[in-house]
């Protein structure tokens, strides 16, 4: 019964849009992703640049939140959302950054590509060894030492024990990199009543009817698009995607190839250049928002890793706006207004870049 019923369901959603279920099925934070792609930045071969991504709309809306906000009451809203959001974004970075430490496990028996600075690090230690031993050799005792050791372990028939490489227990995974997807639309959940909070209530009307026809996340950066052109919050929410595109292109290791207008990376300096120089290494037009962009950097060319400082600076921003919201009760005693603050501070300070895992299991008394 359940088969006869689900087949005309997704016929009727085919009729209405196959592409969009395909998407949502096969691209890289499905059909909000493919959508956020194409609006701002393709970040569909990489996750660390997705989650990026989400910290920096998480920012532009607490950014936008302070100045829409209208009194103590929608800010306190605001802020549990914007809490909220930062877990939701600091529980999908456990699955592709270390959390206390661990980093996230590998389902496979692949392992994991050097790094530069990996096979740095390697070069180094080798160089050190072969010092160690050079000096070794040239200590008698040492080698005296060594040579009845390596006779007594022979005599007895004790061969040398070459450890196993340790793994992590599965009970021990904090995050694990095939899981990241599966937390994208938790933090698409909770973005859309963030923005729902956060947008002005003329523009809410506009968001929600966009929402019902299917545009999900997508549609919530055409409601700060539409929302940008009347709305004081214009000026800080752009101010922060600015800053949001030299942090993206910080992490850049070259710019667009096809842009006829682009800047020597090599001689890039984050504390000189500006968001010019930014939205050029990125391809972008500076006259058109959404585009087209015919010299726009290609997502194989884009940055596969993000650094951590990168989502810490983000963080900041959003953290800051926090602060900066009204807070306030019904009376406005003292003592409910010291609680009202202590209520604050403890949401907003969420707004930190800390990865880590999920709750997974329930507590019982």
């Amino acid at each position: 019964m359940r088969g006869t019923v689900t087949l005309p369901i997704l016929l009727a959603l085919c009729l209405s849009g196959c592409g969009a279920i395909t998407r949502d099925f096969r691209h890289p934070g499905g059909y909000p992703g493919r959508l956020l792609d194409k609006r701002t930045f393709d970040a569909s071969e990489s996750k660390q640049l997705q989650l990026l991504r989400f910290t920096i709309v998480l920012a532009m809306a607490a950014r936008m939140a302070d100045e829409t906000s209208t009194d103590a009451e929608d800010a306190g809203a605001i802020a549990e959302y914007l809490a909220a959001s930062a877990d939701e974004i600091n529980y999908a970075a456990a699955n592709i950054y270390p959390s206390g430490g661990t980093p996230p496990c590998r389902v496979g028996g692949v392992p994991p590509p050097a790094t530069p600075s990996q096979v740095a690090r390697l070069n180094s230690a080798v160089a050190e060894a072969e010092q160690a031993a050079r000096q070794a050799r040239q200590s008698a005792q040492v080698a005296t030492n060594a040579e009845g050791s390596v006779r007594a372990m022979l005599a007895n028939g004790t061969p040398p024990v070459i450890a196993a490489p340790a793994v992590a227990p599965a009970n021990l995974c904090k995050g694990y990199y095939v899981n990241f997807e599966a937390d994208v639309p938790l933090i698409e959940a909770r973005m859309m009543r963030l923005l729902l909070a956060a947008l002005p209530r003329d523009q809410i009307r506009k968001f929600a009817e966009d929402i019902q026809q299917g545009n999900f996340l997508g549609s919530a950066w055409n409601g700060l698009k539409l929302a940008f052109v009347s709305i004081k919050g214009l000026h800080t929410a752009s101010g922060t995607y600015r800053a949001g595109q030299e942090t993206l292109v910080a992490n850049f290791s070259q710019c667009s190839g096809l842009s006829s207008d682009v800047p020597v990376f090599s001689e890039y300096d984050e504390s000189v250049w500006t968001v010019k120089q930014a939205v050029a290494c990125l391809g972008l037009s500076p006259d058109s928002l959404f585009g087209p962009h015919p010299g726009e950097i290609e997502a194989k060319h884009m940055p596969k890793t993000v650094t951590e400082e990168s989502f810490a600076a983000v963080m900041h921003i959003a953290r800051t706006s926090c602060a900066r919201l009204p807070i306030g009760t019904a009376d406005n005693s003292s003592t409910e207004l010291t609680e009202a603050r202590e209520r604050r501070a403890a949401l907003c300070s969420k707004l930190r870049w800390n990865p880590k895992p999920r709750l997974d299991m329930i507590e019982t008394g």
